[in-house]
């Protein structure tokens, strides 16, 4: 935290600007800040009761954090004098630079000049609010938010201002102890503020908000540090690359768009994925009050059959595990309940006990007993304006003392999010137990926690492969070259031979062992454009079809393998945002049709890989189905690695590689098809 600690600690303000501006003074002194606050502008005496200097040259001495609330040509010059006489660093609010290079390219151009008037001087932005530190009551925020002071809390990063403020006005009881906007991170990104609150031992957990990664690089080092201090990441991945998909052209590319490779990155690198800020807020619930869990064990109580098997259906949907009940368990619940209760995990104790702590105690202390990771407590409390809380308090009471006894990981989770409200989730947290709003939330949090354990517990992977940045003179391989260059790493292809025209067909046709496969060379899409046909048994009817079809660059002739096991996809696609991605999906024309897909980011190992093709749908037919015979699954295996090390030797220039399909046989297997493009200007 270091680095940018004058930023975001600051002991003196500047606010630049109009109105903006006077909406971050009114917001540092309902913070009660204690040090100088120096309001700018020319126009004006005060702001809120606080003296207005003309100029920010007219500043006694060089601020620590100054929110520049003027126009984008204003701002330049603004951070350019704040650089030069050692401000420690700024939020610029201003928008009209990068963020609309697409309407006027003139933006990209404003912020490089930002960039370059700043030096070394770190700031926020441009087109971002700035921050609420609600650790230290401070607030370079030129609006309303809806936090308030902690001592410890989780930190949410967002590169949408507007998110941010939504983030603020939760009331699900999590306690937040920083929200930073980061806008185009033209001077400092996400990864690098998130490294700078590692260092606050106050932060319990980091939420980002991200449109864009920007250096992968960076996160793999945030990664590392988060997972050494034991401080968790979630991350919510919104928005779709054009970069990743608008130079592509195989089935690779079409099935491997930005939310897989955000999705595998997130993955590689232990950081919990969530897709809505609903789940982000109840992850970071979790993370706040205990961190990871440990595994995947829960369980789960209600006085409803109802409730009860709601969540088990949202439940067994999911990686987590409802434990069954152990013998101990069942005979000391039997005593208490009797034998009108189904015993089971998760467990409807119905409501003949409701209101009665001591019994109530008694089967939450037996659940509590059981070897598992989290207990939740499902329970909607009755609205205060109208309804009184009788029964509902005894039941509290008596999980908090079965919680304290065990010193179990225990939840309230209630079936709807209004009905746990932020005055109930403070005393909660008081009492050690996590409110977590909204059954499908809470479930997917306690995924994600466990999720993220589980990283923690394994090797720190290598440094992602990054493709070529930047492509140009984008050409597509010869099928003949480009299966030679993968023989020599392992990967077996049929016979094959190429013929330049038909009368190089009908004149030089080698001897074949048929059925044969005749292709058009130079096609990248065969089957759409009837580029292929199969089954010809002799050479007079492959004769006959070459004679039929047009081909001007000529003609592949193929041994056509049969017996196949299963058809395989093995693509690698160059996304732009995260690097090389290996992509395993089920082969043939069923490739985009089942969107039966595995992403994996390169380096890999053979153990992620077959763990990757467990995970398709094909998979049973690879271990064969149904008494059929079974695929040489380490052959699938050795091709899928060395088509992996041939794009890692070769990630400075290629684009984008497939082989649709591998056929995969009791013994070996064919590429069958392959596609490779390459660029020369690649870096």
């Amino acid at each position: 935290m270091a680095a940018l600690d004058r930023i975001f600690r600051p002991k003196t303000i500047a606010a630049v600007g109009g109105n903006w501006a006077e909406r971050v003074v009114e917001q540092c002194l309902l913070g009660e800040f204690a040090g100088k606050i120096w309001p700018i502008n020319p126009n004006r005496e005060t702001m809120h009761g606080v003296p207005c200097l003309p100029s920010i040259k007219d500043v006694p001495e060089p601020p620590d954090c100054t929110f520049v609330g003027v126009n984008r040509e204003q701002s330049i010059s603004t951070l350019e004098h704040l650089a030069k006489v050692g401000g420690g660093g700024a939020v610029c609010f201003a928008s009209g630079f990068a963020e609309i290079a697409c309407e006027d390219n003139r933006g990209n151009k404003y912020q490089e000049d930002l960039v370059k008037a700043s030096g070394t001087m770190p700031f926020l932005g441009p087109n971002c609010y700035g921050f609420v530190n609600y650790l230290d009551g401070i607030a370079i925020w030129p609006d309303v938010h809806g936090g308030k002071r902690q001592d410890s809390g989780v930190a949410i990063l967002c590169q949408s201002s507007n998110i941010a403020i939504n983030i603020t006005m939760q009331t699900r009881g999590l306690p937040i102890g920083y929200v930073i906007t980061t806008g185009n991170q033209a001077n400092i990104s996400m990864a690098s503020i998130a490294l700078g609150l590692l260092d606050d031992p106050r932060v319990t957990a980091i939420g980002m908000y991200i449109e864009g990664f920007g250096d992968i690089r960076e996160f793999e080092h945030l990664t590392h540090l988060a997972k050494a201090k034991q401080i968790p990441l979630v991350v919510l991945k919104v928005g779709n690359s054009e970069q990743a998909t608008s130079l592509t052209l195989s089935h690779t590319s079409s099935l491997a768009g930005s939310y897989a490779g955000s999705t595998a990155l997130l993955k590689r690198l232990g950081i919990g994925q969530v897709t809505t800020i609903p789940e982000m807020i109840e992850t970071l619930k979790i993370l706040h009050l205990g961190g990871p869990l440990k595994g995947r064990k829960i369980a789960s109580m209600s006085c409803s059959g109802g409730e009860a098997c709601l969540i088990a259906d949202l439940g067994y949907k999911l990686n987590l595990n409802y434990t069954k009940l152990d013998k101990n368990q069942i005979e000391s619940l039997k005593s208490v309940l009797g034998g009108k209760v189904h015993l089971a995990n998760p467990l409807d104790y119905h409501t003949y006990l409701w209101g009665n702590e001591e019994e109530l105690f008694k089967v939450f202390l037996t659940m509590m007993s059981g070897d598992y990771d989290m207990v939740y407590l499902v329970m909607d409390f009755p609205r205060s304006d109208r309804c009184q809380a009788q029964g509902w308090n005894e039941t509290l009471q008596a999980f908090i003392r079965a919680k304290n006894s065990t010193n179990s990981r225990a939840a309230i989770v209630s079936v709807l999010p209004e009905n746990l409200s932020e005055k109930q989730c403070e005393y909660l947290y008081s009492n050690e137990i996590i409110p977590l709003c909204g059954m499908s939330e809470a479930l997917k949090a306690s995924e994600i926690c466990a999720d993220i354990a589980e990283s923690w517990n394994t090797p720190t992977p290598l440094p992602i492969i990054l493709g070529p940045s930047k492509i140009k003179n984008i050409s597509t391989a010869e099928e003949i070259v480009i299966r030679q260059k993968l023989s020599n790493f392992g990967v077996s292809f049929p016979m094959c031979y190429h013929y330049s025209d038909l009368l190089d067909l009908e004149t030089n046709l080698a001897a074949f062992e048929y059925p044969v496969v005749l292709k058009k060379s130079g096609l990248i899409h065969k089957s759409e454009n009837e580029g292929v046909v199969l089954n010809l048994n002799t050479k007079d009817s492959l004769l006959e079809v070459a004679r039929r079809i047009n081909s001007p660059q000529g003609f592949l002739v193929e041994q056509q393998i049969t017996n196949s096991i299963a058809e395989i996809l093995i693509g690698v696609s160059n996304d732009f945002t995260t690097g090389l991605m290996l992509t395993l999906a089920s082969g043939g024309i069923y490739s985009e049709l089942w969107n039966d897909t595995h992403h994996l980011l390169l380096p890999t190992s053979k153990e992620e890989i077959e763990s990757g093709l467990k995970e398709l749908k094909i998979w049973p037919l690879l271990e064969g189905y149904r008494g059929q015979p079974e695929a040489d699954i380490e052959y699938l295996v050795k091709t899928i690695t060395a088509v992996a090390n041939f794009a890692g030797q070769n990630h400075t220039t290629l684009v984008e590689f497939e082989i649709n399909p591998f056929i995969s046989l009791t013994q070996g297997g064919y590429a069958v098809d392959i596609l490779a493009r390459f660029t020369d200007e690649g870096d």
